[in-house]
């Protein structure tokens, strides 16, 4: 009995600390299924660690500054950062009703200058605040604008019979670039600029030469002919913009053909004069030359040429016009003189 009874001893042993499932039908122990097995391959080993870039860009200027109050309705805002800004924020809003004003902004080089321009012109003497956020962090500019902007007192019709005088001495010319000032200095003639006519939409705007007479003030040279832009129209903020085909700013007896010149402005409340304006054309320079003592009629062109300047083609085809154009021109009003207009 005790020798049968030993050939199960094997069989026993080898089932201590084994569980079931791992032992197959035949008695062997299965070890395919082990949950000892690593993967080395499997192993973590990124030791990168997320780090943010930190914020800090910071608003260096805005303008118009905070307390301006006499800001140019039609001026656009600009804001410089201290570096790459276009994670800034901006808000523009009329400061007492908060209403929100929209705009556009763009950006400059490097992305450290921003321009902010109002979909439409502001109005006048009205108080806005603008916000820039950037960085968690806000600046504000509160600025008022002057008076340009509203509309004329008592309708257009009141600025019938009215006339300012725009002298080229005080026109900031920026073309042709450089010399525009040059060339400015032999517009010698004062520019009187009225309205004949008005209704609800358009008014009537003429041009003439005029002079100063020590005792009686600018008055009109009646001797040549006025030029008409005819029905301009006059918007709501008083703003008008008209053009000639042709108009004569000549020189000491020389003539000084400006070919498609055009004349935009926005009349004050009281409608006797403007300002924000802007004059462009082409000046055809080919008669010019006795003006710096020259009788060769490409003189002038040759003279630009020296300062990196290129004549242009006139309307005959010939290179011997500039483009010109001026601007922050603030006419001066002329009390009691009413433009005659005066036929060629």
């Amino acid at each position: 009995m005790q020798k049968r009874g030993l050939w199960l001893l094997p069989i026993l042993l080898i089932g201590c600390g084994k569980d079931d499932d791992q032992i197959s039908e035949t008695g062997s122990i299965d070890t395919e299924d082990t949950d000892t097995q690593t993967d080395s391959g499997d192993t973590d080993t990124d030791t990168d660690t997320d780090t943010q870039v930190p914020c800090t860009a910071e608003v260096l200027e805005i303008k118009p500054e905070d307390g301006e109050d006499d800001v140019f309705y039609k001026e656009s805002l600009s804001v410089a950062f201290t570096e790459e800004g276009t994670a800034a924020v901006f808000s523009l809003e009329e400061t007492t009703t908060l209403s929100p004003v929209a705009h556009t902004v763009s950006w400059g080089e490097g992305n450290v200058m921003a321009t902010v321009v109002p979909d439409a012109p502001l109005d006048g003497s009205t108080q806005y605040t603008v916000r820039v956020s950037i960085c968690e962090t806000e600046s504000t500019a509160t600025f008022e604008t002057s008076e340009y902007g509203q509309p004329v007192e008592g309708g257009s019709e009141t600025l019938v019979g009215l006339t300012s005088v725009i002298l080229f001495d005080n026109v900031n010319f920026t073309e042709p670039e450089n010399i525009g000032s040059l060339l400015a200095l032999y517009f010698d003639v004062p520019l009187l600029v009225g309205v004949l006519g008005a209704d609800t939409t358009n008014i009537d705007v003429v041009a003439a030469m005029g002079y100063f007479d020590n005792v009686d003030g600018y008055k009109q040279r009646l001797n040549q002919a006025t030029w008409t832009f005819g029905q301009v129209n006059l918007d709501g903020n008083a703003y008008f913009l008209g053009s000639v085909d042709e108009i004569d700013l000549g020189y000491s007896n020389v003539s000084i053909p400006v070919y498609n010149f055009a004349l935009s402005g926005t009349f004050a409340p009281d409608g006797s004069h403007f300002a924000g304006g802007t004059l462009t054309g082409k000046v055809d320079t080919r008669h010019m030359a006795p003006l710096f003592g020259q009788t060769d009629e490409g003189y002038p062109c040759e003279l630009v040429g020296s300062m990196g300047v290129s004549c242009e083609s006139c309307p005959d085809g010939e290179n011997y016009c500039l483009t010109i154009r001026g601007q922050d021109i603030v006419s001066e009003a002329v009390p009691g003189v009413t433009v005659v207009e005066v036929d060629e």
